[in-house]
């Protein structure tokens, strides 16, 4: 079961936080909204706790390194997004 959900991408600013955005609400439609979901740079991943970590494909070697890593193709797609998430959350 999830617990916390880590987004990141290169400075924790702009595309973290847009996958967050877009992760909470595939949380919220799928009815999991007891998970706990953050941003983070890829720099600060080290001092962080996560059950998954979402980022984009370009980062998915670096991100494995720490945690279980889901990367995305488009970052913006709320359907692909559910898709990946829904079995981690029944």
């Amino acid at each position: 079961m999830l617990r916390k959900i880590l987004c990141c991408c290169g400075h924790g600013l702009g595309s973290s936080s847009l996958i967050e955005m877009v992760v909470q609400e595939a949380l919220g439609e799928l009815n999991a909204t007891e998970i706990e979901v953050g941003h983070v740079a890829l720099a600060d991943l080290s001092f962080e706790t996560c059950d998954l970590i979402i980022c984009a494909k370009d980062l998915e070697d670096e991100c494995r390194q720490y945690f279980p890593t889901l990367a995305l193709v488009n970052l913006m797609d709320t359907a692909e997004i559910k898709n990946h998430l829904r079995p981690l959350v029944s």
